[in-house]
């Protein structure tokens, strides 16, 4: 992509398939430091509104399991 990124806004309730976890959010950790596991990129396909469709990039500390 050239080195370009572009940012979408998503509103709560948006609904996703995760198609891949992040590394850092599938492996354990040794310690309590879940920093980088929450902040890691994990890859998602919107089901609903604006960006229906689209594989996005998504902060794990905004995926929601339910």
């Amino acid at each position: 992509t050239g080195g370009t990124s572009q940012h979408y806004a998503l509103s709560t309730g948006t609904k996703v398939i995760v198609l891949e976890w992040s590394e850092k959010f599938k492996t354990p950790s040794q310690t309590d430091r879940m920093g980088k596991a929450i902040t890691d990129l994990s890859s998602v396909l919107i089901l609903n509104g604006p960006h229906a469709g689209k594989e996005l990039w998504v902060k794990n500390m905004h995926i929601e399991i339910q």
